[in-house]
């Protein structure tokens, strides 16, 4: 996400794409794909973690080649999904002012032109509804669900195994703490930047396209567009701090098991006799 930010930058100070077709194309694929992608990865973590604590016996969905997959079909949908970014993505000319002077003397009309490239979409109007709802749909709202249900299973687990087991060692408040930050900073940072694309997509059909947005909305649509950025490069820090205290119970039953094994050998014996 962030390899989009300097072009995006230097065009909105500027005030125009001074880079081309090729690499406008490539500025949305990374901006678009890397929203995409970092909210399928979060999910996936989710999931992971999920079965680590809930499933641990279920050593498949978390061997290397697994992992590799998930990773590759991740990409993959989001590449599929982000296509109609990369096909109609182009520097589109903007017509700034148009002067024209008649030339008496040639006998012909002088046009002078000031133009500048902007980097859009242009993709036709059925084909950006038909991309908003499936990225809206496949992109937040099924992430959001499947990370809430993560979460929520893998806090129930461990508040089951504390009241069978209240000394295994396990912070069951940091952990909740730490799963319920992960949902409400993920709805907290997606859910404007999804509301301002939603109140685009309605300002275009039922308003008139005339009308000129007031510079505190623009300001605000910019500041709600840098959450994702945001969200994206915290999120790891608290998925580290969960997976920290989640190894706190696999060491706490590492020991168990450890401390078992040592104390059979001395019980042999004394059955013996």
């Amino acid at each position: 996400m962030s390899l989009s930010l300097p072009p995006a930058i230097l065009d909105s100070i500027i005030g125009f794409w001074m880079f081309g077709t090729a690499i406008c194309k490539l500025h949305h694929i990374c901006g678009s794909v890397g929203r995409i992608v970092s909210t399928f990865l979060i999910t996936a973590m989710s999931f992971d973690r999920f079965v680590a604590v809930c499933h641990p016996h279920k050593h498949a969905y978390r061997s290397r080649k697994f992992i590799l997959s998930v990773i590759a079909s991740v990409c993959g949908v989001a590449f599929l999904l982000l296509l109609p970014m990369l096909t109609y993505a182009r520097a589109n000319e903007v017509l700034l002012h148009q002067l024209r002077q008649a030339d008496p003397v040639n006998r012909r009309e002088n046009v002078t032109r000031v133009r500048v490239y902007k980097c859009s979409d242009m993709m036709p109007p059925y084909v950006f509804y038909w991309f908003t709802c499936s990225t809206f749909l496949l992109g937040y709202v099924v992430p959001l669900v499947l990370i809430v249900y993560f979460n929520c299973k893998l806090v129930r687990r461990l508040y089951r195994h504390s009241k069978v087991q209240p000394r295994s060692g396990i912070p069951l408040r940091r952990v909740a703490t730490y799963t319920i930050l992960i949902a409400v900073f993920y709805f907290v940072c997606w859910t404007p930047y999804w509301c301002s694309v939603l109140y685009a997509i309605y300002m275009s059909i039922f308003s008139d396209a005339r009308a000129e947005s007031s510079e505190l909305l623009l300001f605000v649509i910019y500041c709600v567009h840098l959450l994702p950025y945001f969200g994206s490069a915290s999120n790891w820090i608290l998925y580290g701090l969960l997976n920290t205290q989640l190894q706190m119970k696999h060491d706490a039953q590492h020991s168990n098991d450890e401390h078992v094994g040592m104390m059979r050998p001395q019980l042999q014996p004394s059955l013996s006799h």
